[in-house]
């Protein structure tokens, strides 16, 4: 039975243990393991970025973890001859850059401590476990493991970086193919615009004349407008004024039909038994006579060869003659009956001053 005890002669505890245990140092077989060599550091290299990062490769494109390993005599053969082994490696970096890294990181780790031991000889104030190993391996693994975060979280970045650059041209290329689509849908479309260009041009020319009609139109039309508007105020002053004759006639027909209520037979057979009436009799006959289409008597005139109308003889041949019945028949007469050339035949009578009532009234009460 063989037991190996591994332990860190940098930790405190060591000589703890030398003490209360003296037979590790009687009784068994001490390998003490000084620096590692430049070799075994590059190996240790070699065997564990290429796992760390293959990782990282395998987080973004799945499927690359699984690529087996090569044997390690072809690895040592590939190295003598500066060939990027095949499955392994790092993502986004040529080979030469990888193989410059892999000896860098134990150039780096011997030169510190170098530097440390180089110190300790100066006697510098160096701590205990500095002095007994200044470079440990596990300094190195520290080391490898930096550095490894380190180009994972870079090229992270950059990954993502890319892949928004990569959408951005990618959109670009979009834009520009789209853009060209339509240069070349306007280039197809360019002669039927130029040929609706010409056909607007010409609806708009006819336009402007239609246009200019219209504004002569709406001139002459408002020139009509303003003569019928002046004609419509003019028939309204008319209507006005008619109103105002009806109203005034409308009140004279009243106490002309109150009058004629009040009016008597014996009354109209006074006026018959005139032989000389007055003029305001014989004026009131004649209208009564116009206006029952009654034609006067013509009698030679004073003139040889002349005649004049009498409507007082027409007057006694026929209203005069039956008193009662022109009394029934003047308060039956329907005077919207007139007929528009009576009307007319009437009007030289309304205008005369002897026609009024307190005139003719002087003359005879009927």
């Amino acid at each position: 039975l063989h037991c190996v005890l591994v332990m860190n002669p940098n930790s405190q505890d060591f000589r703890k243990r030398l003490r209360e245990l003296p037979a590790i140092t009687s009784r068994c077989t001490i390998d003490w393991f000084q620096e590692w060599p430049e070799e075994a550091l590059q190996a240790v290299a070699e065997r564990l970025i290429p796992e760390a990062l293959l990782e990282t490769e395998a987080g973004d494109n799945p499927g690359a973890s699984a690529l087996g390993e090569q044997p390690m005599a072809e690895k040592e053969e590939n190295k003598e001859q500066d060939v990027e082994p095949e499955g392994e490696g790092f993502p986004h970096m040529d080979f030469a850059t990888r193989r410059a890294i892999m000896k860098a990181l134990p150039a780096v780790h011997m030169a510190a401590g170098s530097v440390i031991k180089a110190a300790g000889r100066n006697g510098s104030c160096l701590p205990h476990r500095l002095r007994l190993q200044a470079a440990p391996p596990s300094s190195f693994l520290n080391l490898v493991r930096l550095f490894c975060g380190i180009f994972k979280r870079g090229t992270q970045e950059a990954t993502a970086k890319r892949l928004v650059l990569e959408i951005g041209v990618r959109r670009l290329q979009e834009a520009k193919g789209h853009i060209e689509s339509m240069q070349l849908t306007q280039k197809n479309k360019w002669p039927m615009m130029e040929t609706m260009k010409a056909e607007v041009k010409v609806a708009t020319a006819k336009l402007e004349a239609e246009k200019a009609r219209a504004d002569s139109t709406q001139r002459h039309v408002q020139k009509e407008e303003d003569a019928a508007r002046k004609k419509e105020a003019d028939c309204m002053e008319k209507e006005q004024e008619a109103e105002e004759d009806l109203k005034e006639g409308s009140t004279g027909l009243e106490g002309s039909l109150e009058a004629l209520k009040r009016l008597q037979v014996a009354q109209i057979r006074e006026v018959r038994a005139m032989t000389k009436p007055p003029p305001g009799v014989v004026l009131t006959m004649a209208a009564m006579c116009t206006v029952l289409d009654i034609p006067p008597v013509r009698k030679p005139g004073p003139v040889p060869g002349t005649t004049v109308e009498d409507f007082w003889a027409a007057a006694q041949g026929t209203l005069l003659k039956n008193p009662q019945k022109l009394l029934d028949d003047m308060l039956a007469f329907d005077k919207d009956q007139l007929s528009p050339e009576t009307v007319k035949k009437i009007q030289p009578f309304l205008g005369r001053e002897d026609f009024e009532p307190a005139q003719v009234r002087k003359s005879s009460v009927a």
